[in-house]
């Protein structure tokens, strides 16, 4: 998976476990060329399910903080539908940002 932001991006490699950031340097390799600049790490496998209920077992008890609100769970589905929809709806055009206006 690549996340793209503003003069980097953020590679993850869920099979191999590892993740990296990757930013333009200061300096050029070549004119007009610029460095790349990365950082790479790796994680520690984990059940990412299992995980998640145990942290909301432990918020019902009151044994830890409730992780994710009942309103970030609403606006989470909300705009798990709209992308639904979105994807229902076909190709858009590229004359506006996004496609189409939000």
């Amino acid at each position: 998976m690549r996340i793209f932001a503003h003069q980097s991006y953020l590679t993850i490699d869920f099979q191999e476990r590892r993740f990296g950031l990757h930013r333009r340097g200061e300096r050029e390799l070549y004119p007009g060329i610029p460095e790349i600049v990365s950082e790479e790490t790796s994680f520690e496998s984990a059940d990412a399910l299992l995980t998640e209920i145990q942290a909301f077992v432990a918020a019902v008890r009151g044994e830890g903080p409730v992780i994710v609100s009942g309103l970030d769970g609403q606006r989470a589905l909300e705009t798990a539908i709209r992308i639904t929809e979105l994807v229902h709806e076909g190709p858009t055009s590229l004359d506006q940002p996004f496609g189409r206006s939000l």
